[in-house]
């Protein structure tokens, strides 16, 4: 019976299940996916490497650098037009006629705080700027009012620690811009990555490769079960 169940897997359903993956195909494809199966096996080798772990961890894809996934689209607010790009970057233009708030994540349906890490570095403001045109992630008890506080990066990056908050249920991002500020050029690279991962360069959100796996061997567990109904 295991060996008819087998047949019934075919490469095509294998290949279906992977295209089908949905919020992951984007960001992964199928010649990578073997890659990054590989990948866990070794990250859980290298866990005994304290001093490395983390490096090693995301330059694996088994955690993800940047857990900010713009979900805002292109849009125009107070007479500054945001512009959202591919990979997540942000193109800015025209002069704010007052101070201007634009979300780059849900507001009114928030994320949940289990998203992020509890100690992150939040990046990608413009740096002449400074906190005239920056991010900024608000935390709150409920998805859409509660406020808790508010972070800015517009430098160097601002680190945060959730542990201090620990009412903090649900979290967004925007970008927050002063009055009679001028953004004509400025390109703004959005990152909440892992305090423990030093690199600051700019990387583009993708999902953690453990969820990336545990969608697709949820998947295969589909395919097994329809599988043994053939054989039934």
């Amino acid at each position: 019976m295991d060996e008819i169940k087998r047949l019934q897997h075919s490469a095509d359903e294998i290949d279906a299940a992977i295209d089908g993956l949905p919020d992951f195909s984007e960001f992964y494809t199928k010649e990578e996916t073997d890659s990054l199966l590989n990948s866990k096996a070794d990250t859980e080798i290298l866990s005994a490497a304290q001093d490395n772990i983390a490096i090693n961890a995301y330059t694996l894809g088994y955690t993800r650098k940047n857990a900010l996934k713009v979900t805002a689209s292109t849009t125009t607010k107070d007479g500054v037009t945001m512009t959202v790009n591919p990979g997540g970057t942000l193109t800015l233009s025209g002069t704010a006629s007052a101070r201007t708030v634009i979300p780059i994540t849900p507001m009114s349906n928030r994320n949940p705080i289990s998203e992020l890490p509890t100690n992150f570095i939040l990046s990608g403001g413009d740096q002449m700027l400074g906190v005239e045109c920056c991010i900024g992630v608000e935390i709150s008890t409920n998805a859409g009012s509660g406020y808790i506080a508010s972070f800015y990066d517009g430098d160097n990056g601002r680190s945060v620690d959730l542990s201090a908050y620990p009412t903090a249920k649900y979290w967004y991002a925007y970008m927050r811009i002063y009055e009679g500020v001028n953004v004509d050029g400025i390109t703004i690279y959005p990152m909440i990555r892992p305090s423990n991962i030093s690199n600051a360069d700019f990387e583009s959100y993708k999902p953690s490769i453990a969820d990336y796996i545990s969608n697709l061997e949820k998947r295969l567990a589909i395919l097994e079960s329809s599988a043994a109904e053939v054989t039934e």
